[in-house]
């Protein structure tokens, strides 16, 4: 269970407060975090219900992750890339919409985990954990929209955003541990 959230924490790290982050160690961190995510599924979690759908999403989002981070690396981020034909503005609103897309899938996945969890152990609480999960949507929601307003503002919404994530780790990782079954212990 550490090295999962390990991996989600690694998801969740972010170099600067800005909504889209165009920097290679975000997409970096984010391929390593995902690696050990899926890794982590593949040793402790393989008898939890619907798993191979989970890999398969965290699989999608090394390969977005990787992408995205040679797409940075070489020069061509979403704020480099020249709107000067309708091609341009359309490579550049289809990277804006995988951009996005990847940043809400780490709380999809999450979801799916701990619906997961939830099936396997019958007293996992999973009420506290979608709360969370939705609060914590919400507020990337909130940060996108700012970011087109206000990048300060949205800054702030970011760095909440940033401490509910870490909260949320925390919380997961005392649910899993506290859980009156022995299956996956927060030890493993």
């Amino acid at each position: 269970m550490r090295l999962f959230l390990l991996g989600v924490l690694l998801v969740f790290v972010k170099a600067d407060l800005q909504f889209i982050d165009t920097g290679v160690f975000y997409y970096i961190t984010n391929a390593i975090g995902y690696i050990f995510m899926y890794s982590s599924m593949k040793t402790f979690f393989q008898s939890l219900p619907g798993v191979k759908r989970i890999q398969g999403l965290i699989l999608l989002m090394i390969i977005h992750s990787i992408g995205f981070s040679i797409l940075n690396g070489s020069g061509n981020s979403l704020k480099t890339i020249a709107l000067l034909t309708q091609l341009d503005q359309i490579l550049a609103i289809l990277l804006m919409s995988f951009s996005i897309i990847g940043m809400f899938m780490i709380f999809y996945i999450l979801n799916l985990f701990i619906v997961a969890l939830c099936k396997e152990q019958y007293s996992f609480s999973i009420r506290k954990y979608e709360k969370m999960l939705g609060l914590l949507a919400l507020l990337l929601i909130i940060g996108g929209v700012l970011f087109y307003i206000s990048s300060v503002l949205s800054s702030v919404i970011m760095l909440i955003l940033l401490i509910g994530e870490l909260l949320f780790i925390f919380f997961l990782a005392g649910g899993v541990k506290n859980s009156d079954t022995t299956s996956y212990k927060f030890s493993e």
